[in-house]
């Protein structure tokens, strides 16, 4: 599912956009623990020792949105690395996003309101969006529709945190990623993979997934960051990390 380093793993850069029409979201800085590192692990339960391990460094540029994510993986000893510039024009935010590594150099570019909600990413045909707070201000579901009818589906809590991630073709589910957070991180997923679509998730459909299991161990820092620019920070972590 998840391959962590290439554009393919731009796992359909999730998360998309709010045409907000409400109030918008607060644009003051606060401090908050953002991830100074992040020590991702695999396993799959029918195996003793993790699949793979990677670690991934961050670093903020002055608006406290990630400007650089640096990538090992300690399995294959391979390095890469993302490096983000943002550019605001009018209500819309600019992030052009590029990929240094073993495959070359190459760059994709997504746009973001100025509430911080991805609005538009290479390869996404449409998307539709619903609200949890009556100023529609937060996302709490969000599909992303893509070629074939291969419909990326995300959840967030009330507080906005990530939930689930559930893979849909042709209305029939595929697979689902269930998140667990702790003090606002995300510490652990666990990937199902269905053994064919299925229009309905029951506890059997999982019971018979091939299953991987996701751990994260995250070392903070203090940033000085906006909610557009967390609400920003938090897809390109589900994108390119977790």
């Amino acid at each position: 599912m998840k391959k962590k380093g290439h554009v393919t793993g731009l796992l359909c850069l999730l998360a998309l956009v709010i045409l907000l029409c409400g109030k918008p979201a607060t644009t003051q800085a606060a401090q908050k623990n953002m991830p100074k590192k992040i020590i991702t692990q695999m396993l799959a339960p029918d195996m003793e020792d993790y699949m793979s391990t990677s670690e991934y460094s961050f670093s903020y540029d002055s608006s406290g949105r990630i400007k650089k994510l640096t990538a090992t993986s300690y399995a294959t000893e391979n390095v890469w690395s993302y490096t983000i510039r943002y550019k605001k024009s009018g209500k819309k935010i600019t992030a052009v996003i590029t990929y240094h590594g073993d495959e070359g150099t190459f760059s994709e570019t997504y746009t973001f309101t100025s509430q911080g909600f991805l609005s538009s990413a290479p390869n996404v045909n449409s998307c539709s969006y619903k609200y949890y707070d009556k100023n529609k201000t937060k996302l709490k579901t969000l599909t992303v529709k893509k070629a074939r009818n291969r419909n990326l589906i995300y959840t967030f809590t009330k507080k906005g945190y990530p939930d689930t991630i559930l893979y849909q073709e042709s209305k029939k589910y595929s697979g689902k990623v269930q998140y667990k957070i702790k003090k606002g991180l995300v510490s652990a997923a666990t990937y199902w993979s269905f053994s064919k679509p299925t229009a309905k998730i029951t506890q059997k459909v999982l019971d018979q997934s091939y299953i991987l299991y996701y751990k994260y161990s995250s070392k903070t820092q203090k940033v000085s960051t906006s909610t557009a620019a967390d609400w920003i920070n938090r897809m390109i972590l589900l994108t390119y990390v977790y």
